[in-house]
């Protein structure tokens, strides 16, 4: 009973060790922009947009994500839009991104 106890309150105290250390670690009062570059078909977009969410789920950043369609085919257009709605992200074109690319990544 005694060695049970001993060891709920040593695994306790490394979890807690750990959650005090990733709260340090990673904030997560400071958003991150992110703009990831899309072209083509946009085939592994999907992938990397699910992957990102996993961390915004975790709780261990928050991300807002811009597309940037640098040649997207009709088809990935399409798919972009699409996975921006589902994952909260904005589809620019590069046009937009220099029009207002600067203002929005927080730069002058």
């Amino acid at each position: 009973m005694m060695n049970s106890l001993a060891y709920a309150l040593a695994f306790f105290l490394v979890f807690l060790a750990w959650w005090i250390s990733g709260r340090l670690l990673f904030p997560v009062s400071c958003p991150m922009k992110l703009v990831l570059p899309v072209k083509g078909d946009a085939e592994q977009t999907e992938q990397t947009l699910r992957a990102l969410q996993r961390l915004t789920k975790g709780r261990l950043c928050r991300l807002e994500l811009i597309l940037l369609d640098q040649g997207l085919s009709e088809q990935g257009r399409m798919r972009c839009s699409c996975l921006a709605g589902e994952h909260g992200a904005e589809l620019w074109t590069e046009e937009e991104f220099a029009a207002k690319g600067a203002e929005a990544l927080g730069k002058p």
